[in-house]
């Protein structure tokens, strides 16, 4: 008789499974690898054809989120005729796996593949930004550059000496970003000026910094929904994104027909197992 294994987790009333993990964990733990592996292959299955709109994944190392989103992708392709799909990470490398292997799935016709992008989401930033030359307030030539770390410094140096009054170590450009990041922006008269010049030196290079490539990117979409060409997102490694990224998502998602938003709570801290972890997805709908 094969063991009983545990409901595939998913909850359409959108509440956590909080109080369920001690006991999946437990049912999880007295299977073989390879019912184990089976279980976490049909719950990933279950996940990526459910027909919900929005979805709230958590799931960590080894739960199959690769597998996943491909089966969404391919559940999402023939039911969305003439839509796009939009997959975004915060990790380069998370986002070079899976056009990879997008671009090697045979189940995919070119004319399909085609509908699908798959970058980090300063890219996707950069591009809202080419595309809308800016924002209404913040002009860009076309082919933005953008301010690297090499360059940053160089930048910063330059805003300072405009204020040579001003202390270098309390005005620095790690507090510009570190504002921008938190959207906790200090108002007071130095800050406004010394933000202000940044601004202005960005223009004058056609350049933008990472942080506030996310900032004017947000703000570009405010402005101008349309922008946002995509209906379908799939956001992945979603702990990992600052205050601001999390704003530009929001906006981002308001106008898509579908999303799927993954994460690993799991990251920031430890509660289940000897590593912390249930390998296997779990999802959340709405």
């Amino acid at each position: 008789m094969e063991p009983r294994l545990p409901r595939h987790l998913i909850n359409d009333s959108g509440e956590s499974f909080a109080d369920e993990l001690a006991a999946i964990e437990a049912a999880l733990g007295a299977l073989e690898g390879d019912e184990r592996e089976r279980y976490r292959n049909e719950n990933a299955a279950a996940i990526a054809t459910h027909p919900a709109s929005k979805m709230l994944i958590v799931a960590g190392p080894g739960a199959g989120k690769s597998f996943l989103f491909m089966d969404r992708i391919k559940y999402w392709l023939p039911l969305n005729p003439g839509d796009s799909i939009y997959v975004s990470s915060f990790v380069r490398k998370l986002c070079k796996d899976l056009h990879d292997e997008i671009e090697a799935n045979h189940e995919v016709g070119d004319e399909d593949r085609q509908r699908v992008t798959v970058t980090t989401l300063h890219t996707a930033a950069r591009s809202i930004l080419e595309r809308n030359h800016g924002t209404a307030t913040h002009q860009f030539e076309p082919h933005i550059k953008v301010i690297s770390s090499e360059w940053e410094s160089v930048v910063w140096q330059d805003v300072l000496k405009f204020y040579p009054k001003l202390d270098g170590r309390v005005y620095s450009h790690k507090g510009c970003v570190r504002q921008l990041h938190t959207e906790e922006i200090d108002d007071s008269e130095e800050w406004v000026a010394v933000r202000g010049t940044y601004a202005l030196l960005s223009r004058f290079y056609n350049a933008v910094g990472f942080a506030d490539m996310i900032l004017l990117a947000r703000e570009a979409l405010e402005q101008s929904p349309e922008l946002n060409g995509h209906r379908l997102w799939i956001i992945d490694e979603f702990q990992d994104f600052n205050r601001a990224e999390e704003h530009l998502i929001r906006v981002i998602v308001e106008t898509a027909r579908a999303v799927v938003i993954a994460g690993d709570d799991e990251q920031r801290r430890q509660s289940h197992g000897e590593d912390g972890r249930v390998d296997t997805a779990q999802v959340r709908t709405c």
